[in-house]
């Protein structure tokens, strides 16, 4: 089995997808690629799509290309080049475009981490996941307690910059501290917390993870699927803030651990301010890249 994703995706989490034992490539070029033509006089024009082909391997008998850059035409590539394997597009965001799936090619199968575009497209469902390297690290990691409550967020900005900057100030007000980094759509940092300033690896992300009690996550779709804020706040032991409705419909929504924005009777206060409660491995477990892996098999 093969995992399919752009290249700076890769950047972000690829080490991560290696160390959990997993078979990687990258989309290097999934796009229109312009070239600077002296014959016409300097107009830019446009050559034939660019695509890297999977480097599958004798043992791959699987294809999951994720949403991000995977396009159709590109799709229906992959599906001519390997007619022997199994290929699976795998949506890791909401559904933005319906029209879209007329036209990926009938050989591939298509799932989704939203139950709800699940329900309405017809489509095959396998949850979100976390890395196994990293659950490992972080089930041998000790656990932080602050003596004040400690918040933190960080995710692109996505027309969340107005709700988290007013919500960083009422974490303030009830007596927590609030770390804040959103990041521009495209490059930059539009940041709250003071001494930032340049973009966040993904292993800075992890040690502000380490250092917090409780996790922010804040989507513009509150019923759509669970993004990785969950699950690191799941295998991180760390408690979480959320607007996703949706998490209520999984075994490891307790509510001494998930305060549901927007529907929550509870003081906020109240919440940040309480303990949590630990999570079964058990039931951590479904959620690790090879148990979703696994779950690709169920037919």
């Amino acid at each position: 089995m093969i995992l399919y994703h752009d290249n700076g995706f890769y950047h972000f989490f690829g080490q991560h997808f290696i160390r959990s034992g997993v078979n990687f490539s990258t989309i290097y070029r999934n796009v229109p690629v312009f070239y600077l033509d002296r014959l016409t006089r300097g107009f830019l024009i446009p050559r034939p799509l660019k695509f890297n082909l999977p480097k599958c391997g004798p043992d791959d008998d699987t294809v999951i290309c994720f949403d991000t850059n995977t396009n159709p035409a590109y799709l229906s590539w992959i599906c001519r080049k390997y007619r022997d394997k199994r290929v699976i597009l795998w949506f890791w965001n909401p559904l933005d475009s319906p029209a879209r799936l007329d036209l990926m090619p009938r050989k591939a199968e298509i799932w989704s981490y939203s139950r709800e575009d699940c329900r309405k497209y017809g489509l095959q469902f396998n949850t979100t996941f976390y890395f196994d390297d990293l659950a490992r690290e972080a089930a041998s990691s000790p656990s932080i307690q602050n003596d004040i409550p400690h918040v933190f967020f960080a995710g692109r900005e996505k027309g969340r910059e107005s709700f988290l900057s007013s919500f960083r100030q009422t974490i303030l007000d009830k007596g927590a501290e609030a770390e804040i980094h959103i990041m521009k759509n495209k490059g930059g940092l539009l940041d709250h917390t003071p001494g930032r300033e340049k973009f966040m690896t993904y292993a800075e992300m992890i040690s502000c993870i380490r250092k917090a009690d409780i996790l922010l996550d804040y989507s513009r779709d509150p019923d759509a699927g669970l993004s990785l804020r969950p699950m690191e706040a799941l295998f991180w032991n760390k408690k979480l803030i959320t607007n996703n409705r949706s998490i209520r419909n999984y075994d490891f929504y307790y509510p001494d651990n998930i305060y549901l924005l927007g529907e929550d009777s509870r003081d906020l206060g109240d919440f940040i301010h309480s303990p949590g409660r630990q999570v079964p491995d058990h039931i951590k477990n479904q959620y690790l890249l090879s148990s979703w892996l696994k779950r690709f098999d169920r037919q």
